[in-house]
């Protein structure tokens, strides 16, 4: 979302004939522009995260290893509730991604130690797995 409202930014001050200069700082997802006409104007976005968002660690974005599809399911994972219950027919429910593609990666973040699956048996004999999701690899 900040890539498109920055976007968005760079065509409206180009529309008007502002020349983004440089980007000063981002901090808190506040983004700060210097653009120059005839005179220096400053232009100040916010991005207001009351409800409805996750905080995790950045590392499982900046791992080179991991596919774009591992990084958003892993991230999709970390945001689903901690009492969700985690199967692939759940997680094909909650993704456009088919089954065999979504048991693929699952294997990739097996792989690369990101997600470890325990095949347990309850008492009347029925088998379940238990998911455990790392933000940073395990190993």
């Amino acid at each position: 979302m900040d890539l498109v409202m920055l976007i968005i930014i760079l065509i409206v001050l180009k529309r008007y004939r502002y020349f983004v200069l440089t980007v000063i700082t981002r901090n808190s997802s506040h983004f700060y522009f210097e653009g120059k006409k005839k005179r220096r104007k400053t232009m100040k976005l916010r991005t207001i995260k009351d409800k409805d968002y996750t905080v995790m660690s950045n590392y499982h974005f900046k791992d080179k290893r991991l596919s774009l599809r591992a990084k958003g399911l892993l991230s999709m994972m970390l945001s689903l509730p901690d009492e969700w219950i985690y199967s692939l027919n759940g997680l094909n429910s909650i993704c456009t991604e088919s089954k065999a593609t979504i048991r693929n990666i699952i294997k990739e973040l097996k792989e690369f130690h990101y997600l470890e699956i325990v095949e347990k048996r309850r008492e009347d004999g029925k088998i379940y797995y238990e998911y455990t999701i790392y933000e940073n690899p395990f190993k």
